[in-house]
């Protein structure tokens, strides 16, 4: 696998061309969350960030909002990680959720966590 050699720009023609056939959805989302996952290594974020949007999965919205993120787009990655209901109990949403909340906190107000905040936070 190109992945694992360390080989992304490669990869990213791979999944390009996987894509190019009709897949199921399932195969097509690892497809998906390869390339952008490559993008992302490849530090390009304004791309991974645009693959990443065309996934279903709680990967593909965690990685969505982790780029936005890298791109200093903060409410971006709110307005993502809330529009992820579907996964209410995925640890690394809620702690997306929680990163974007403290940055969006000014820096006057002291910031807290609830109870199933600093849970959430403890675990990782």
């Amino acid at each position: 696998c190109l992945v694992r050699i360390g080989n992304d720009a490669q990869a990213i023609v791979a999944f390009d061309r996987a894509m190019a056939f009709d897949l199921d959805e399932a195969t097509r989302e690892k497809a998906v969350l390869g390339k952008a996952s490559s993008l992302q290594r490849l530090l390009q974020y304004a791309k991974a960030l645009q693959c990443f949007q065309t996934g279903t999965s709680a990967d593909a919205i965690v990685g969505a909002a982790t780029c936005a993120l890298r791109l200093g787009r903060l409410s971006q990655a709110s307005q993502i990680v809330q529009l992820a209901k579907q996964f209410p109990n995925d640890a690394r949403i809620r702690e997306v959720q929680i990163i974007t909340k403290f940055l969006q906190c000014p820096k006057s107000e002291a910031f807290s966590l609830n109870e199933s905040e600093s849970a959430v936070l403890s675990q990782s």
